[in-house]
């Protein structure tokens, strides 16, 4: 009998706890910080679905873990715990992953929780609304740095994509001040035969400060995939057209009848300081650089070795071609000819005008390949 009372004491005593200890509070998310989830402060309950936390971190990771998935609701049970009070560390792991963690920033509209104390272990039930779907939350690519934002780019480009979601390991301040036209234009100018149209680039930031970053890129194209897909097949035929293979002259001759070409495609079209390969061969309108392109495209198609270089002309951004011709390397300004200027080959040393990186680019010394 003694051991009844004592048992239907302690009941009664848990339960009161319980009670009392239920319902941590709701937090409602806005925007902002990061910090990584490692998986080893939290494991599943072999026997049911719950996750079991020990620790602060296994309650923010546990929580995290839930956001992965999608989870609109999730069980956490506690029964050791490293800290002093798993109420307060659970308030805290609450706040970190919604305001300081990069996915919980992003993915996450609104999260709540209560707790409870039953006889010797917590039981947390977690509710999760979120603002991103499944599909936008899977589909966030990982990063190293924003070093590698430029092959992202150039993915979501190729396929058109309305949107690039990167997560970002290791962010600076210095990044803040990041150029995405100028990353655009570089990936167009590694495959200016595939990006027909470079987008306005709009991007939001979550959160607004720490190591690790959520960047959501939008991207406007101004066209719809379909007709971007027509222009890439359009560029990719009048190329090949203009590509002709000719093995019986020589690559001089070859690359004068390329300029010819090129030169052709300018009648009736307008100079656009912002026009693409795609506008010159098929559009309305043109540039240096376009031309440049176009004559390093072609050159490719017809296996005569043919480089962009960047560089200045009189102290002004410029851009022309370093050309292989009978193994001996050329400077070729491409759009200088094709304007009617000058049809020059040149070595280096005849460059006076003209200042690059000489150690990104062929020397053209007059000396043949061997």
């Amino acid at each position: 009998m003694r051991n009844g009372k004592r048992l239907a004491a302690l009941a009664a005593l848990a339960a009161a706890i319980g009670i009392a200890l239920t319902g941590c509070g709701a937090l409602e998310t806005k925007y902002v910080s990061v910090k990584p989830h490692d998986e080893q402060y939290y494991n599943m309950n072999d026997s049911t679905d719950e996750l079991v936390a020990d620790s602060y971190l296994g309650l923010k990771n546990a929580m995290l873990s839930l956001i992965e998935n999608r989870e609109e609701f999730g069980i956490i049970r506690v029964y050791t715990y490293s800290g002093d009070d798993v109420e307060a560390g659970l308030e805290s792991a609450t706040y970190e992953v919604c305001k300081s963690d990069p996915l919980g920033a992003y993915a996450v509209e609104y999260l709540s929780h209560d707790c409870t104390l039953i006889v010797s272990y917590y039981e947390i039930h977690v509710y999760i609304k979120y603002r991103k779907t499944s599909e936008q939350i899977k589909s966030i690519v990982r990063i190293g740095g924003m070093s590698g934002i430029r092959n992202a780019m150039t993915n979501a480009f190729l396929k058109s994509k309305n949107s690039l979601v990167l997560r970002i390991s290791s962010y600076s301040e210095e990044d803040d001040a990041a150029d995405y036209d100028w990353i655009a234009k570089n990936c167009y100018r590694n495959l200016p035969a595939s990006i027909v149209r470079i987008p306005k680039i709009t991007e939001k930031v979550y959160p607004n400060s720490g190591i690790q970053r959520i960047i959501e890129y939008s991207f406007s194209y101004g066209e719809t995939e379909e007709n971007m897909t027509q222009h890439r097949n359009a560029l990719a035929e009048k190329l090949q057209m203009m590509a002709e293979n000719a093995p019986q002259l020589t690559q001089i001759t070859q690359l004068t009848r390329i300029t010819d070409k090129v030169t052709g495609q300018l009648e009736g079209k307008r100079y656009d300081k912002e026009a693409l390969l795609y506008d010159l061969l098929c559009g309305e309108s043109y540039n240096d650089e376009s031309i440049v392109m176009a004559v390093s495209q072609i050159c490719a198609l017809m296996d005569i070795e043919c480089q962009n270089v960047w560089g200045k002309k009189n102290n002004a951004d410029y851009c022309w071609n370093i050309i292989c011709l009978d193994k001996l390397w050329y400077h070729f300004d491409a759009a200088a000819a094709v304007r009617g200027d000058n049809f020059a080959l040149c070595f280096d040393d005849t460059m006076l005008s003209y200042q690059w990186d000489r150690t990104q680019y062929p020397a053209c010394t007059g000396i043949k390949i061997e």
